[in-house]
């Protein structure tokens, strides 16, 4: 079609499994925000398998659905809380299955935006050592300037 554009598509990762958390309601807000601007997609996480390397010959099928959501994104959106100082684990252990098995990880060449409904969850994510990278430009922040995402 002439003049179309083609608009970046983003995964939206909500680092809760509450079903009414204020995270996943200013994920959706974010996505309102961006209509036109980019295709969002909501990478579900809370009903991913907790990581087991002996499940990596043969992926369950969320797994599967989970990485080919993050294969389809250009950029990553990541709204979550911060749980004791720390990332909660659903979004611990999703991270942990996008990062495998051994030479197919998901998360190298997309920019991720990081942010939370009390500005903690930003930071938190900065400061952890997570496997989304090699990813090749560090994300920042808005909610909070001086967090991204960990890049190595």
């Amino acid at each position: 079609m002439a003049g179309s554009t083609i608009l970046p598509r983003i995964a939206v990762i909500v680092g809760s499994s509450r079903r009414d958390s204020i995270n996943r309601k200013l994920a959706q807000a974010l996505v309102r925000l961006g209509a036109g601007k980019f295709d969002a997609t909501f990478a579900r996480i809370d009903d991913l398998p907790m990581y087991n390397q002996d499940n990596e010959g043969n992926l369950p099928p969320e797994v599967v659905r989970f990485k080919n959501d993050i294969a389809w994104a250009d950029g990553m959106l990541i709204v979550t809380p911060e749980h004791d100082r720390s990332i909660p684990a659903v979004l611990k252990n999703a991270i942990d299955w996008g990062a495998r098995p051994w030479g197919k990880n998901s998360w190298p060449g997309k920019p991720a935006f990081s942010t939370g409904a009390r500005g903690r969850g930003a930071r938190t994510l900065g400061r952890a050592k997570l496997p989304l990278l090699p990813a090749p430009r560090p994300a920042r922040s808005a909610a909070h300037w001086r967090s991204s995402i960990c890049v190595r």
